[in-house]
């Protein structure tokens, strides 16, 4: 988009929780490609940060926007 200045956007780390351990794992992607993970670092079971890390379906993120929309 014209203006539309990258730099000033980075990823943000994210928060893999793991629900069999209870474990928490911040994740550092690339600028560049959010496929390729740069780093891991484990964090404290009662660390409270956000946002969390992730994949679903198309089906799940639909459901989860209207129900999120709805409620503004």
């Amino acid at each position: 988009m014209p203006g539309w200045e990258r730099a000033a956007w980075k990823m943000p780390p994210f928060v893999r929780h793991d629900p069999l351990t209870g474990g928490k794992t911040q994740v550092i992607y690339s600028d560049a490609n959010p496929n390729v993970v740069v780093s891991e670092m484990k964090l404290a079971p009662d660390a409270d940060i956000e946002p969390k890390d992730g994949m679903a379906g198309a089906g799940f993120v639909e459901l989860k926007m209207t129900k999120l929309l709805s409620e503004t």
